[in-house]
């Protein structure tokens, strides 16, 4: 549908920009919980992944910590 598609790009097309940070991780929890209310489900890892590579430079030393984490979780961000 239409909406899914819409949620889909917005996803994967947010930065976390001038956001803060608790702003930025709730953005990205909630269009992770809109899709799967659309039926398109974003697995917990992929909202991770999404979510660390959408971060500004900035972030790169705590971004390459969490991904050396193979037990990465929601929580850990």
């Amino acid at each position: 549908s239409r909406s899914k598609v819409t949620l889909l790009k917005e996803f994967h097309s947010t930065r976390k920009g001038t956001l803060n940070m608790l702003e930025y991780l709730i953005k990205m929890k909630t269009l992770s919980d809109n899709l799967k209310l659309v039926g398109s489900p974003i697995s917990i890892s992929d909202l991770i992944i999404q979510t660390l590579a959408s971060l500004d430079n900035e972030y790169n030393a705590i971004v390459v910590e969490l991904f050396d984490k193979s037990d990465i979780t929601w929580v850990d961000l």
